[in-house]
């Protein structure tokens, strides 16, 4: 895992959800930072925001509570898929572009920082914690865009961010 545009060692703090993606993300979504107003182009180069980047980790397959820790101290659990939004579509300039990202269903994912420390580019990540239940990214995307009858489905999942699992539980009581 390394953060994205960072050439330093970055310091991740509880503050902060870290956005991640996988390095094989469609390279139009993964285009070097133009400078533009209002991004943040010393430590992320990429426009769709992520902090960190991974290798050969399949996200949209990972498990929502997922926990990686990277390097020696860093501890993230899988906390929610990124859900495109209209802001970033208008910064990034793109028709359609929401509902582009939304068809190909794969999202970046949000993770929630558990145990805070530096992080650098290569640092190993290695998977800590699985929950036992079979809600990944990939299916948590799919309820909360374009399969809303799956909603009801991620009531049960604590790593949820509340305001998912609240729109999750009102869905399933009907």
């Amino acid at each position: 895992m390394e953060p994205a545009g960072c050439p330093a060692t970055r310091s991740v703090t509880p503050l902060i959800t870290v956005a991640a993606t996988r390095r094989s993300t469609p390279t139009r979504w993964r285009t070097s930072s133009t400078g533009r107003k209002g991004s943040n182009a010393r430590c992320h180069r990429e426009p769709s925001g992520e902090n960190l980047t991974t290798l050969g980790v399949d996200l949209t397959a990972t498990r929502i509570g997922t926990r990686y820790r990277v390097g020696d101290t860093l501890l993230l659990e899988v906390s929610a898929p990124r859900i495109p939004c209209r802001t970033f579509a208008d910064w990034l300039g793109e028709t359609g572009w929401v509902k582009t990202f939304t068809a190909d269903g794969r999202p970046g994912t949000c993770l929630r920082v558990i145990e805070p420390e530096p992080v650098q580019a290569n640092d190993p990540l290695r998977v800590g914690y699985v929950p036992d239940h079979e809600i990944t990214v990939g299916f948590a995307f799919r309820a909360l865009t374009t399969q809303r009858e799956l909603l009801p489905t991620l009531a049960h999942v604590a790593a949820l961010p509340s305001e998912e699992r609240d729109r999750a539980q009102r869905a399933a009581d009907g």
